[in-house]
């Protein structure tokens, strides 16, 4: 008898599970997209981070300029009298560092080519009318209401004939001072430098007008922020600071020599001395910009000139940092008078 044996195959192929070789490869590819991400990121922060901080800069750099162009083109006025040319009667007391009778303006020279100064003294405000005609022993000032007068602001009162200079002292009542009323007492009266006498040099009537006097200083300080900053200093009051990433300013000063009415040569303030800084017409200046941060990708070790000073990587701060130049020439509206040219 012949017997037949019939063999069963399973045709089902067997499930194999992932293998640690696969594992590996992987997360090498995973590491590899997780890294150009990330390389992508970063990029697209620094350079946002760079343009932020270079708008930054270019913004500052418009600000200050105009805040520097804006006060030295109209240093020198003072309503309908000059400075240069009429004696003027002062009542303040000696201190503070205010010196009204000065030039319109004057300046220092940095040493080494560190940053310069330019101090400048003027009527930084529309005339405000006298009203009532005081005696001139007397210790108050009546004039137009809200004229944005404070305690503490620098007047000069004048009648295109006669000028005398004093300081607000009160009164304290802020309503009374904004209707009008001025007072100017002499003594300790929480005021600096204050006055010597609350008299003026005559009774002023109504046809006579009141400016603020002003002594601005520029010039270059370390900020809040550990910065290198534009300062600006108003007669005796506590510096400012209204610039950040300002590294340098350079100064030179446009003489008239031969009266007229344009500057024959540019030089520093160490080289102007006495009435010299009454020749003095234009002024021509410049900014050293930076960064407020660390944005380049090396040392800054360049060189700068601007205003004919150069300023290199043993002046500046060094570091990572963008910077810009921005420079100007202004002409004073209340100098160079020439008998040809005018004002």
């Amino acid at each position: 008898m012949n017997y037949q044996y019939t063999h069963s195959v399973n045709t089902h192929s067997r499930q194999h599970g992932i293998g640690l070789v696969e594992i590996m490869i992987a997360m090498v590819l995973g590491l590899l997209l997780l890294n150009g991400v990330i390389q992508i990121f970063i990029a697209n922060k620094q350079s946002y981070r760079t343009a932020e901080e270079l708008g930054r800069m270019q913004e500052n750099t418009r600000y200050a300029m105009h805040m520097l162009a804006s006060d030295i083109r109209k240093a020198g006025y003072w309503g309908c009298i000059s400075m240069d040319s009429m004696t003027i009667t002062n009542n303040l007391d000696s201190g503070g560092g205010i010196n009204l009778d000065g030039s319109a303006l004057e300046g220092t020279e940095g040493s080494s080519n560190s940053p310069d100064t330019i101090t400048l003294r003027g009527a930084y405000s529309s005339g405000i009318r006298i009203t009532q005609q005081m005696p001139a022993n007397s210790g108050r000032t009546h004039t137009t209401e809200n004229n944005g007068l404070q305690i503490g602001d620098i007047i000069m009162i004048s009648d295109c004939v006669t000028s005398d200079i004093t300081q607000i002292t009160g009164p304290s009542n802020a309503d009374t001072l904004d209707g009008g009323q001025t007072v100017h007492n002499s003594g300790n009266t929480g005021v600096t430098p204050g006055n010597s006498t609350q008299s003026l040099s005559k009774s002023y009537s109504g046809d006579s007008s009141v400016f603020k006097a002003m002594q601005i200083t520029y010039s270059i300080q370390t900020g809040a922020g550990g910065h290198p900053s534009l300062f600006k200093k108003i007669n005796a009051n506590a510096a400012e600071e209204i610039v950040e990433g300002v590294e340098s300013l350079q100064v030179l000063y446009g003489r008239d020599t031969d009266s007229d009415g344009v500057a024959n040569l540019y030089t520093t303030a160490n080289n102007i001395t006495g009435t010299q800084w009454d020749d003095v017409v234009s002024v021509r200046f410049g900014l050293l910009m930076r960064t407020i941060h660390e944005v380049a990708s090396t040392t800054d070790t360049s060189s700068y000139t601007l205003a004919g000073a150069t300023i290199n990587s043993s002046v500046h701060s060094q570091g990572k940092y963008q910077r810009y130049i921005a420079q100007s020439t202004i002409k004073l509206r209340n100098r160079g008078c020439g008998s040809t040219y005018g004002c």
